[in-house]
C-alpha cells in the first residue's frame, strides 16, 4: 500500500507565492509515496497548473451539485478542474465553522460517488481524551460519517486529535498507533475486507523531527501535515517518508 502525504496549507500563502512553492515541491518529489497538496480554494488552479507529479486537493467542498450556496465549491467544479482529493470534516471545519456529523455525512456520501477521493478527518478534544472518551468519540464520528455509504473504496481516514493540531503538541507514537489500529478494526467491522486496505493516516503537529517515529508505526499509512507543509526543506524531508 503506497504511503500518503498530505500538505494542508490552510489559509496561508498568496497566489503569487503558491505556484512557485508548488513547483519547488514537485521538483523535490521522489517517487514511491503519494503526495497531495491542499491549498486554499482560490489557488487550486494555480497549484494544479504548477505540478506534474503531485496531486492537488481541496480543503473543503459542498454536497449539492449547484445552487444558491454562496461561498461554497461543488464536487463537479473540483472534478472539472482535475482536483483529485478533498478533506472532509477537518477539525477546524467542525470547531470554527460548526460543521456537524450530519453535514459531514452528506458531504461524504456525495463525494464517494464522484472521482474525488475523500480524506475523512476524525479526532477527539483533549478533555475527551482525559475523560477516557477518545475511542468512543472517534467511533461516533466514524459511524455517523459512514451512515448510508455503500462502498468506501479509495477512502482515506485521517486521525487528527484536536488537541495536537497547530499546538506544537503531537500524540505519542503509541497514541497514534493505538487509535489507528482501533479505527482499522471499526472499518473492518463496518465493511468486512476493507480494514486492511483502507489507508489510515495521522495528523497533528507532524514535522521533520517526529516523522521518523511516525513512519515506523504499523497501522499508520501516512500523514496529514499542517504548518510544516509550508516549509520547503522540512516538507521535502517528510515527503521522503514511506518511499521505500
Amino acid at each position: 500500500m503506497k504511503k500518503f502525504i498530505g500538505g494542508n496549507w490552510k489559509m496561508n500563502l498568496l497566489e503569487s507565492q503558491a505556484g512557485e512553492f508548488a513547483k519547488a515541491l514537485d521538483k523535490a518529489y521522489e517517487d514511491g509515496v503519494e503526495v497531495v497538496l491542499f491549498p486554499p480554494g482560490l489557488m487550486l488552479k494555480t497549484v494544479k497548473d504548477s505540478v506534474n507529479r503531485l496531486g492537488v486537493g481541496a480543503q473543503n467542498l459542498y454536497f449539492e451539485e449547484k445552487g444558491a450556496y454562496t461561498g461554497e465549491i461543488s464536487i463537479g467544479m473540483l472534478e472539472d478542474m482535475g482536483i483529485s482529493h478533498s478533506l472532509i470534516g477537518h477539525s477546524e471545519r467542525r470547531t470554527v465553522f460548526l460543521e456537524d456529523d450530519v453535514l459531514i455525512n452528506s458531504k461524504l456520501k456525495a463525494v464517494m460517488k464522484s472521482r474525488v477521493t475523500p480524506v475523512l478527518c476524525l479526532g477527539e478534544h483533549l478533555g475527551q481524551r482525559k475523560d477516557g472518551l477518545a475511542e468512543a468519540t472517534v467511533k461516533g464520528q466514524l459511524v455517523t460519517a459512514l451512515d448510508g455509504v455503500e462502498s468506501i473504496e479509495g477512502l482515506i481516514i485521517a486521525y487528527e486529535p484536536v488537541w495536537a493540531i497547530g499546538t506544537g503538541m503531537s500524540a505519542t507514537p503509541e497514541d497514534a498507533e493505538s487509535m489507528a489500529k482501533f479505527i482499522r478494526g471499526e472499518v473492518e467491522r463496518l465493511y468486512p475486507g476493507f480494514g486492511k486496505k483502507t489507508r489510515i493516516i495521522y495528523g497533528g503537529s507532524v514535522n521533520g523531527k517526529n516523522i521518523g517515529d511516525i513512519s515506523k508505526l504499523e497501522n499508520v499509512d501516512g500523514v496529514l501535515v499542517g504548518g510544516a507543509s509550508l516549509k520547503l526543506d522540512e516538507f521535502t524531508e517528510i515527503m521522503r517518508y514511506g518511499r521505500d
